[in-house]
């Protein structure tokens, strides 16, 4: 498009990219460098936090590419991303792989991070089937999460997250969601994630499918495949499709994010 990058790319690492002692492998430290990345959860350190800093093997395909780490010879997995583009439409499927190549079989998530650039704003979904006698909407909120800070606003329909470079203090936040897609409006421009529910699954962090993280430096749009086994040799996997949009002004009023919704054919 030629438009300026939705994803944060950290050219210091030492500047918020590091995240600590504690995460070394090896002598080998985890470094954010930014852009889409892929973990496992639930989160945990430094097991989550195995760095990516050798060179990986990739493969092109008709309409994109698959990108695979070496095996993580500590956790015993090993992680692949394919990328997908349709010819007809502005899109990309992302499916996110992670292979058990261990002995025994192991429990976990896939996590899918984008970590996108300052200065935007986020728009989530809120769940509105009616459940009658029955709560419809949860939570999860993390313990440096202050629910009153002036990034986030939680409506009936919509929550929003902005991104302000001027405030450092980290915040996070989880949902079951039955609506499942995302909107992420920078520069006068609009970024879409979408993705599937198994509704009897289970899933990570409370039964979260849908996290988001912003701190200072970053604002991040995180989906999460099902909690489940994956015995030596199998695959847990999960994809989003993206999709990016031209001169699309950031929607005042839930009506506004109706139409959208609805011009997008978002469910």
């Amino acid at each position: 498009m030629g438009g300026e990058n939705f994803f944060k790319e950290f050219e210091d690492f030492g500047n918020g990219g590091y995240l600590g002692d504690d995460c070394k492998f090896d002598d080998n430290r985890f470094f954010n460098r930014g852009g889409h990345r892929f973990w496992l959860s639930p989160e945990s350190k430094p097991r989550t936090t195995y760095p990516d800093n050798k060179p990986i093997e990739y493969k092109i395909t008709p309409n994109g590419a698959i990108f695979t780490q070496s095996v993580q010879e500590i956790n015993e997995v090993q992680l692949s991303i394919e990328i997908e583009m349709s010819e007809t439409e502005n899109k990309l499927s992302i499916t996110h792989n992670a292979k058990n190549t261990g002995y025994w079989p192991k429990e976990f998530s896939t996590w899918a991070i984008s970590v996108s650039a300052q200065g935007g704003t986020q728009i989530i979904p809120q769940n509105t089937c009616d459940t009658g006698l029955l709560p419809n909407r949860f939570l999860s909120i993390w313990p440096y999460t202050d629910i009153n800070d002036p990034r986030l606003t939680l409506g009936n329909k919509y929550i929003r997250l902005e991104q302000n470079p001027e405030i450092q203090k980290a915040l996070k936040i989880g949902l079951m969601q039955e609506h499942t897609w995302a909107m992420y409006f920078h520069h006068g421009d609009l970024f879409v994630k979408t993705y599937e529910v198994n509704k009897n699954a289970k899933y990570p962090d409370n039964n979260c499918t849908y996290e988001t993280y912003v701190c200072g430096n970053f604002i991040e749009l995180e989906t999460l495949g099902e909690l489940k086994i994956a015995n030596p040799g199998e695959t847990n996997s999960h994809t989003e499709t993206w999709y990016l949009y031209e001169g699309v002004k950031l929607p005042e009023t839930d009506e506004e994010v109706d139409a959208l919704k609805e011009k997008y054919n978002l469910n």
